[in-house]
């Protein structure tokens, strides 16, 4: 059991890796496949190239929680800031609780 009142963002991670492997890997691709998506459509090249980038990261964590080899400890910021948004929503999180994790990590969260 996790108390989210004091966790970080690698327990919240951490729980759906281990409790939710199946849907935390599906809701993961199904985000890289927005993020693949909006590169395409976006009139912005530097946008383009971001959410590109999102979407091989997500797609990487996917498989490496797949494989069972996910190490939450080496994600970078971008990584760490997109799996706990993946596995906060799939652990029903709402957002003012999210934003209070990531504050305890001196990140933040954009709406």
């Amino acid at each position: 059991m996790i108390d989210y009142t004091k966790c970080n963002m690698a327990a919240v991670i951490q729980r759906s890796y281990v409790c939710q492997p199946t849907l935390f890997v599906e809701a993961l691709r199904v985000v890289a496949k927005t993020h693949y998506d909006y590169s395409h459509v976006t009139t912005s090249k530097h946008v383009a190239h971001i959410a590109a980038n999102m979407a091989v990261e997500l797609r990487r964590i996917a498989t490496e929680v797949e494989q069972g080899c996910l190490e939450v400890t080496v994600l970078s910021s971008s990584e760490l800031i997109q799996a706990f948004t993946v596995a906060a929503k799939l652990n029903c999180l709402p957002y003012d609780v999210q934003q209070d994790i990531a504050k305890r990590e001196n990140l933040s969260l954009r709406a």
